[in-house]
């Protein structure tokens, strides 16, 4: 995928929500990438800069959208 051609975020949220939604993703045949996931390492304990996003190309965001939303069905999650 061209990361700079037509990408729109299909999720935000922590690393290891962003990496099993990817996983989703991916198994769905939508291709994908992560941003957004460095964490600073400068405090005592890492801490998030800011949230995860999962980044697709818009010819996928009906098909992405149902795997996200299917994702937030099977874990109670609002989204």
């Amino acid at each position: 995928m061209d990361k700079n051609q037509d990408s729109i975020v299909i999720f935000s949220g922590t690393l290891w929500e962003a990496q099993m939604v990817q996983s989703l993703l991916q198994n769905a045949e939508i291709e994908c990438y992560i941003m957004n996931s460095i964490f600073s390492t400068y405090a005592i304990n890492p801490v998030e800069f800011e949230e995860t996003k999962i980044m697709i190309s818009g010819c996928d965001y009906d098909k992405a959208k149902e795997v996200v939303e299917q994702y937030y069905k099977n874990n109670n999650t609002p989204e």
